[in-house]
This record gives C-alpha cells, sequence and structure tokens, in this order.
C-alpha cells in the first residue's frame, strides 16, 4: 500500500486544521488538499482526517470558498 510520506501528512493535517479553525476553505488550501490526497494511498489517519473535513464543511462548520483569495 502506498503512503504518504510524514512530511505530507502533516501538510494535510495542517491545512485541514486551519480550515477547521478559520471556518473556512480556501482554494488554496483545497487545491493543496487535492494534491496531497491524489491516488489511492492514503492512510486510515488520513482518511479520517479527510471525512471530518467533510463533515465540518457539510454541517456548516467550514466554508468552502470559491473565489481566489486575494493578496
Amino acid at each position: 500500500m502506498l503512503s504518504l510520506n510524514p512530511t505530507a501528512a502533516y501538510d494535510l493535517e495542517t491545512c485541514i486544521r486551519n480550515a477547521l479553525t478559520a471556518g473556512e476553505l480556501t482554494p488554496d488550501a483545497q487545491q493543496h488538499i487535492h494534491q496531497l490526497t491524489a491516488g489511492d494511498g492514503l492512510s486510515r489517519r488520513d482518511q479520517a482526517l479527510l471525512a471530518l473535513l467533510e463533515d465540518a464543511i457539510a454541517d456548516g462548520c467550514v466554508q468552502a470558498s470559491s473565489s481566489p483569495t486575494s493578496a
């Protein structure tokens, strides 16, 4: 089974924690999460993190923003 390296897993957790804390998932974070999770090699922990984010979005606790972030 293919597994993400520890740095990628940390990045995934960090992106999800930031989204949960801010209540918003930016397009940049969405893209980064998509890149980190592309493929079939997610660990159970990574799958659980994604499920947590998906639940938070479904419950309205996290808003997935569709506009690009402004500098």
